[in-house]
């Protein structure tokens, strides 16, 4: 695999997950139609709180390359691993995905935008969903710290960070901000 950084992560996410080649172009297809208004209050209120974690990972929310990149990790990386960790015998592909995701951190200690993908869009939402638990033990060193740092600068709910320092006894005294050494 090439070096991995902000501007081929799109492409290097379908060279790792051939399987999700055609969901992949049919969304960028929707992606790049034009945009209409939104003219639902809801929808309003969950693209605010979209774009603010987005802010708040120090990127452009309405770059529309910044958040494409979100939308291929966020809507087809992460119902990926949510369809796998349903169906038993699926371990293998699970680290497969979990390499993949050790590989994103070690690039992010380089490149702020990989930290952003990271952060908003990949752990933020499978540490923030107790259904998902059972994927931590795929957690590779480096991103277990890197979720460490996840969690205490989130918003978690307590019995998250417990289960997490549960299945990761040995970080609970680590500096979370060791991912980037």
């Amino acid at each position: 695999m090439s070096q991995i950084t902000y501007w081929n992560m799109s492409r290097l996410f379908i060279e790792t997950f051939p399987e999700l080649e055609p969901e992949y172009h049919e969304r960028e297809k929707k992606w790049n139609e034009p945009k209409k208004p939104f003219e639902d209050l809801q929808l309003k209120e969950e693209r605010k709180k979209f774009d603010d974690q987005i802010r708040r990972a120090g990127l452009d929310p309405n770059s529309p390359y910044e958040m494409w990149l979100h939308v291929v990790y966020g809507d087809h990386l992460n119902p990926y691993v949510e369809r796998l960790i349903r169906i038993p015998g699926n371990g293998k592909t699970l680290q497969k995905i979990f390499d993949f995701l050790e590989q994103l951190v070690e690039a992010a200690k380089t490149d702020e935008g990989i930290e952003g993908v990271l952060y908003a869009t990949i752990f933020d939402r499978i540490l923030g969903n107790k259904e998902l638990e059972s994927v931590y033990t795929f957690i590779r060193p480096k991103t277990a710290i890197f979720c460490k740092w996840v969690l205490d600068k989130g918003k978690f709910i307590e019995d998250v960070n417990i289960q997490f320092n549960n299945l990761f006894p040995n970080l609970k005294d680590v500096d979370k901000e060791s991912w980037r050494n």
